[in-house]
């Protein structure tokens, strides 16, 4: 009897606490859908400065390298990219140019001057047979390094062109990473186990009667339990509700610190 009450108290308790969670699940998604524009604009503005050569390399292959980089991260879909034509329009005016844009600051600038959020930028030498590529995106806003990736490749050009959707990938943080599985400790051991049904049983009438108010105890403790789980099923929800209706950031997103929405991009990178 005191267990079927239990059962009915905890019930009483679950279904309200899952009815709150799903009410403001509900709410919140209705109010995402108040404002199109913001799931919209979930793209990041992003300009590719060539990368400055030096070295061994000529500009017109780093040129080469920077192409095959702009066509990496516009099939991520991830970026609002800026063609060549209009990063070089628009910082015609700039000397940014002519004395080559690798560094954090010139990204800044140049994303300043270019409207972006995102800037990419770099330098590529080679020496002897190895290349030796590097490549940051900058958030313009922050000046903060979102990611920072250094390749060296041994080859030829054509494996140096190769390299670029690997490198890219590092880049915006959607390289898959190798797991290796790792065996247990007494996985090589034989494991002597005493058939349950074959065995006698010694438990006293004292220790059996220790085991019924263990149980006891235990019913009682699974009952704190799913009370606990119903509070923090609430809590969940509200939680759920709270981070959805946060304002936005700099660039439109859903997020209200003033900083980057890092669900943009997968991690890494988080955005600053």
């Amino acid at each position: 009897m005191e267990r079927d009450l239990m059962k009915k108290a905890i019930s009483l308790i679950l279904l309200p606490a899952f009815f709150v969670t799903i009410v403001l699940q509900d709410f919140a998604l209705a109010k995402a859908a108040d404002f199109p524009l913001e799931a919209e604009s979930r793209v990041y503005s992003l300009a590719v400065l060539d990368l400055e050569p030096s070295g061994r390399i000529s500009v017109a292959d780093a040129a080469k390298i920077t192409d095959r980089m702009r066509q990496e991260l516009q099939s991520t879909g991830m970026f609002e990219l800026m063609s060549k034509n209009q990063v070089m329009s628009g910082l015609a005016n700039s000397n940014l140019l002519e004395t080559g844009c690798s560094t954090v600051e010139c990204a800044i600038e140049a994303g300043k001057l270019l409207g972006t959020k995102l800037v990419a930028n770099g330098t590529i030498n080679k020496i002897g047979p190895l290349y030796f590529i590097e490549v940051q995106l900058v958030h313009v806003k922050s000046g903060q390094v979102v990611q920072k990736v250094k390749e060296e490749v041994d080859g030829d050009f054509k494996k140096l062109e190769a390299s670029v959707p690997a490198l890219t990938k590092k880049l915006v943080g959607t390289a898959s990473t190798a797991t290796s599985s790792t065996r247990s400790e007494n996985s090589g051991q034989s494991q002597n186990i005493t058939p349950v049904e074959n065995s006698e049983s010694t438990t006293s009438p004292a220790d059996e009667e220790n085991m019924v108010e263990g149980t006891n105890k235990n019913k009682s403790g699974s009952g704190k339990t799913l009370l606990v789980a119903g509070l923090v099923a609430v809590g969940v929800g509200a939680g759920i509700f709270a981070a959805t209706a946060m304002g936005k950031d700099d660039n439109g997103n859903g997020n209200g610190g003033g900083g980057v929405d890092p669900r943009t991009l997968p991690q890494p990178p988080t955005f600053p």
